[in-house]
């Protein structure tokens, strides 16, 4: 790996880092759309979940007494049933097709909770995990499970620190579950691991950054920091394969 890669792999994670540890979420979603842009998915993909969970578990463990185990719960057994077709979309599917797909249903997703005020759903209970099974093909498929996640939380009006804790422990539950999927279908492989052994010193000044910060995000600035952070991610995940 030549110099710039390296420097723009650690740049690129340690944003990811700063902010997952700020908001509880876009460690992929910031990670993801970025490194596709010049090394291949099959290794970004199972690189960056690799890369996120030591920093999950410290996350976790900071906020544990602020998660609801129901709600989590109810999203993580979504996820887990819904992570074996995403797995198998990333090992056959061409890349191209899923960044264009995924950044085009993001966008729109974003550009609907813009445009109108939340509007809470009913029977909530039933939908977190329908919520948590899109989610979960979207994160085998691509490691990027957030958005689906995020714009419902947004949209019921979660309190942020407690969605924060929550997203936190749904996205550790998930990723380990989509690491073992990932190594029976071949995808997680000796390249991963030195891939994200390369930017731990990007992750560990990141995630200093973000935890110092957290206190200060008020219910307003995290909905406009989640909204920017999406909308970003889905425009370089669309625009990937015309740069």
């Amino acid at each position: 790996m030549d110099l710039t890669t390296l420097l723009a792999l650690n740049a690129v994670l340690a944003l990811a880092a700063f902010f997952s540890a700020l908001a509880g979420f876009g460690f992929a979603l910031i990670a993801t759309p970025f490194l596709v842009l010049f090394l291949p998915p099959q290794q970004v993909v199972p690189a960056v979940i690799l890369c996120w969970l030591p920093l999950a578990v410290a996350l976790v463990w900071s906020c544990r007494k602020e998660a609801s185990i129901r709600r989590y719960g109810r999203l993580l057994i979504g996820g887990v049933l819904g992570l074996p077709i995403g797995v198998y979309i990333l090992a056959h599917a061409d890349a191209a097709i899923l960044r264009t797909g995924i950044g085009a249903l993001t966008l729109l997703a974003t550009l609907s909770i813009f445009l109108k005020p939340a509007r809470p759903l009913p029977r909530e209970q039933w939908l977190t995990g329908g919520v948590g099974f899109i989610s979960g093909i979207l994160g085998g498929a691509s490691s990027i499970s957030g958005p689906v996640v995020v714009l419902f939380g947004l949209n019921q009006g979660w309190h942020p620190r407690g969605m924060r804790a929550d997203l936190l422990h749904y996205f550790l539950g998930s990723y380990l579950a989509a690491l073992l999927m990932f190594r029976k279908v071949g995808v997680l492989d000796v390249q991963a691991v030195q891939l994200g052994s390369v930017a731990i010193p990007g992750i560990v000044a990141g995630y200093f950054a973000g935890t110092r910060l957290k206190d200060y995000l008020s219910p307003l600035f995290f909905r406009r920091l989640a909204l920017s952070a999406i909308t970003i991610s889905g425009l370089a995940a669309l625009l990937a394969d015309w740069c």
